[in-house]
């Protein structure tokens, strides 16, 4: 924003611009410590797929 205006831009004042603009902070979810490997996923997807009977 002060490339824009020109003027230094306090961090607040940006933050509620970005606020207004309905931008809000996305963070991953975090990881459960048990969960299956990539491997283990793909296994369970192809034997869980059913069959389209249209």
């Amino acid at each position: 924003m002060e490339a824009t205006l020109g003027q230094p831009v306090h961090v607040t004042t940006g933050w509620n611009y970005l606020r207004r603009l309905t931008y809000t902070v996305q963070q991953p979810r975090p990881r459960h410590p048990q969960a299956a490997t990539a491997e283990q996923q793909e296994a369970y997807k192809k034997k869980s797929r059913r069959s389209s009977t249209t």
